[in-house]
């Protein structure tokens, strides 16, 4: 570990933050990152064609994995000493893309999943995309397998939210997303929001007597943990 690192400070550092598109960028795991890792320099490499192919397809097929693993290796030959995959859609093809990477790559999702498998037996997953709810939901239960632990995983997904943030309608997203973990609440231990963006809403449920979860600070504390581990 450097002295800089150890004092708290990740001055000369650099981090790399894989998105797949715009909405994601200048975002809460941006403003985590200045809290987190003062001095370090953060990349953005985005790719936004890459979030629509996915939904247009429905599913990570090779060359949507082959253009992640492209976007590791430039974070890589840009300087980064940890890649964090923001986006988790594509999370199967980040994990390809890290057996390929000489440098630690990050998924957006693992810490929450592994936190979540330690507190909760039932477990809610609200998405605003069938795909990122549908990953977050078979890492939790890859999670629990590997813990030796039955988790049970319910999903719930508003579209309409996510078509609302695309245009910039903020408002009607987070009305979407309150009332679909405000449905979901009395049948699980606790709730995972499946996209980073989803935490701007936590304020709207301060009352909730459910713990919710989400991954945006969990997973810039374990690109903190790696750093810090000078791996």
């Amino acid at each position: 570990m450097s002295t800089e690192s150890a004092l708290g400070s990740f001055a000369d550092r650099r981090v790399a933050l894989l998105h797949t598109s715009f909405i994601t960028t200048h975002s809460v795991v941006e403003d985590l990152c200045r809290e987190l890792l003062p001095g370090a320099e953060v990349l953005n490499l985005v790719d936004d064609s890459l979030v629509t192919e996915v939904f247009a397809k429905g599913k990570v097929d090779a060359n949507i994995t082959r253009r992640v693993c492209l976007q590791v290796m430039a974070a890589e030959s840009a300087g980064a000493e940890v890649i964090l995959g923001v986006c988790n859609s594509v999370t199967e093809a980040v994990e390809t893309a890290s057996r390929l990477a000489s440098v630690p790559v990050v998924l957006i999702d693992e810490p929450m999943a592994e936190k979540l498998v330690r507190e909760a037996s039932r477990v809610g997953v609200v998405g605003t995309s069938w795909l990122s709810a549908s990953s977050l939901a078979r890492l939790i239960k890859r999670k629990a397998a590997e813990a030796g632990r039955e988790v049970a995983v319910t999903q719930r997904v508003s579209r309409e939210a996510f078509e609302a943030i695309r245009v910039g309608d903020f408002v009607t997203h987070d009305r979407l997303v309150v009332a679909e973990v405000r449905r979901l609440a009395p049948e699980v231990d606790a709730i995972a929001l499946s996209q980073g963006s989803m935490a701007r809403v936590l304020p709207l449920l301060a009352d909730l007597d459910r713990p919710i979860f989400t991954s945006p600070r969990l997973a810039v504390e374990r690109v903190r943990e790696v750093l810090a581990a000078g791996v």
